[in-house]
């Protein structure tokens, strides 16, 4: 099944995950782990931005089918 999201929807999930992002190493800003958002799967993407203009991504992630309610049925 495939999900469709609106732009914004996926914005404000992505910007949840930003807010809760991590530095594995506090001294250096350009190395942030990001958790993906649980409605959507679960993992998380590692950016390191070598230098200007070239960025490593490294992901670990599990796509759910279909979104995560917020209800308990």
């Amino acid at each position: 099944m495939t999900i469709t999201l609106s732009q914004q929807a996926f914005d404000e999930l992505f910007q949840e995950t930003v807010e809760r992002s991590q530095h594995p190493d506090p001294d250096d800003v350009l190395d942030v782990v990001y958790k993906y958002p649980r409605r959507l799967g679960q993992g998380y993407w590692q950016r390191i931005e070598l230098r200007q203009g070239l960025e490593l991504i490294i992901g670990n992630l599990q796509m759910r089918d279909r979104p995560k309610s917020n209800s308990t049925t």
